[in-house]
């Protein structure tokens, strides 16, 4: 524990940078192999998603120096939650509860950035992207990044945290931002068990859909709590895949049927009866 904190006790831009960059390598050669999208120009596409991040930089910059300098503040001056919770004081305990309260935060923002109409005019361009891939990540607006990271200041600020701690998050939070917007799906069984607690592929792309009620599903950045089924379950968390199933009904020519009524086969219809769906399926609903 000691030899983590020491580590992220210490601005690593490099090495996020690195990390970021090492993701997308890893997950875009993944795509290669069992992408769900195939018809498109990957190159091009990453290329238009590449240039919003020369848009941003400099206030990523900007408000990134702004929170290192809050973080020492706070720690210098002991305010925050955490200094009022002595029982979270030490190392491990202080991460994990950190951990939860950030990515709690992040859940927050990301429903308010859908609900307020103002602030979905620039979270759009995030899910205007056609093709959800690994370059997806970096496609935010200028003023979605000001926005984002105001609310991240001030979750710190409230939080208390030290810096390693918050470091450590970002880390993991790199990682898998580039994973969940990955063009592949995990196997149902294991996405069964890894969606019961974090975020993953196939949770994701359910956000990404074009349609509602699916957009406004699935908020969770990293953790994906409180999961279906869950004595906390509510507030979009877990959004079943299988509700997905009549967007990927098609016509005769593979064309989807968006104003359908009846669901898929084995599904219960809004009435309440087992119809089974005897039409054609866009073969990628196994993988949702």
């Amino acid at each position: 524990m000691n030899k983590l904190i020491e580590y992220f006790s210490v601005e690593h831009d490099t090495h996020r940078i690195l990390l970021l960059v090492c993701s997308i390598f890893l997950f875009w050669n993944i795509e290669n192999i069992v992408a769900l999208t195939i018809d498109y120009k990957k190159g091009k596409h990453a290329l238009t998603n590449i240039f919003f991040v020369f848009l941003a930089a400099p206030i990523q910059f900007a408000l990134g120096y702004v929170l290192v300098k809050i973080i020492h503040w706070e720690n210098i001056n002991h305010i925050g939650i955490l200094y009022t919770l002595h029982r979270v004081s030490m190392g491990f305990a202080q991460l994990i509860f950190s951990f939860i309260f950030l990515d709690f935060f992040e859940y927050v923002y990301h429903v308010i950035m859908h609900k307020v109409k103002r602030l979905w005019m620039f979270h759009l361009v995030h899910h205007s992207d056609r093709v959800v891939d690994v370059s997806t990540t970096l496609r935010e607006h200028p003023g979605e990044t000001l926005i984002r990271l105001s609310f991240s200041t001030f979750w710190v600020f409230l939080l208390g945290a030290p810096f390693w701690v918050i470091l450590f998050h970002q880390f993991i939070q790199i990682a898998s931002n580039v994973f969940v917007h990955s063009n592949f799906r995990l196997p149902k069984r294991i996405d069964k068990i890894a969606g019961l607690i974090f975020i993953t592929p196939n949770l994701h792309h359910v956000h990404h859909h074009y349609q509602q009620p699916y957009t406004d599903s699935n908020y969770g950045d990293i953790l994906n709590f409180p999961y279906t089924g869950g004595p906390g379950a509510c507030c979009g968390f877990y959004n079943p895949s299988q509700d997905l199933a009549n967007a990927f009904k098609t016509d005769a020519n593979g064309l989807p049927l968006i104003n359908s009524d009846t669901w898929a086969s084995g599904n219960v219809s809004a009435e309440g009866s087992n119809t089974p769906y005897t039409g054609t399926l866009d073969p990628r609903i196994d993988w949702t």
